[in-house]
């Protein structure tokens, strides 16, 4: 399959947002929340694109002529390319219906183990992303990374124990969420990226997503508001 085949398989599968750039510099994404681009005017994304420009690889052709060896080792773990597949979460919410984060996962982590890299894996507040994600993980021989977000200590506690069972060579967190307020908790339901997807208005009968949404936005404005059970 060419680059261009590619990308041509991308655009039918990864919903309005991403628009399956041949250059994935955050041009045409920007400000696309939901979505892969940064939020605001989008300069976070173009910003960090135009900086790894500056980094070139200088060829030197007087060496042995030998194969070159790419592998390297990271707590142990040996891989074939110091490159790895980066974690995404709510993947219906971003990018699209046709796969969701426990089927990404699936894929994802089988197919860098089988490229001989490693995937980071993404979480979420449906606990069954990081089940999902930890399965995965232990599946492969504990080929990925699963990444925890920096939760309350409790829940911290019980998702490091679920990682851990799936024996990973290195465990991630990603600090970019944390001191930032929940504001919300919207329980999962297809409907919710079927109308976002589609530019839909929630349907009226989805009693909990809506008033979840509803909360949020009083929490915006102020009004103490508490956390639904779901």
């Amino acid at each position: 399959m060419t680059y261009q085949e590619v990308l041509e398989q991308a655009r039918g599968a990864m919903g309005p947002y991403c628009k399956a750039c041949p250059v994935c510099n955050g041009l045409a994404c920007r400000n696309t929340v939901p979505g892969p681009g940064a939020k605001g005017i989008g300069t976070g994304f173009i910003r960090n694109y135009q900086k790894w420009q500056e980094l070139c690889v200088n060829m030197d052709t007087i060496c042995e002529n030998k194969p070159v060896d790419t592998s390297f080792t990271l707590f142990g773990r040996t891989v074939d390319l110091p490159v790895f597949a980066a974690p995404v979460g709510a993947m219906t919410l971003h990018y699209g219906d046709k796969y969701n984060d426990l089927a990404y996962n699936d894929i994802l982590v089988a197919a860098c183990a089988e490229a001989g890299i490693a995937a980071f894996t993404g979480d979420g507040t449906d606990p069954a992303v990081m089940e999902g994600a930890a399965a995965a993980i232990a599946k492969n021989g504990g080929c990925g990374v699963p990444t925890v977000k920096p939760w309350n200590l409790e829940t911290i506690r019980q998702k490091m124990d679920l990682v851990k069972a799936a024996d990973p060579f290195a465990i991630a967190m990603d600090i970019d969420a944390a001191g930032l307020p929940l504001l919300g908790v919207i329980p999962e339901d297809p409907d919710v990226p079927y109308c976002l997807n589609r530019g839909l208005v929630l349907r009226e009968q989805n009693y909990y997503a809506a008033r979840a949404y509803e909360n949020i936005a009083k929490r915006i404005m102020g009004q103490k508001t508490p956390l639904m059970k779901i």
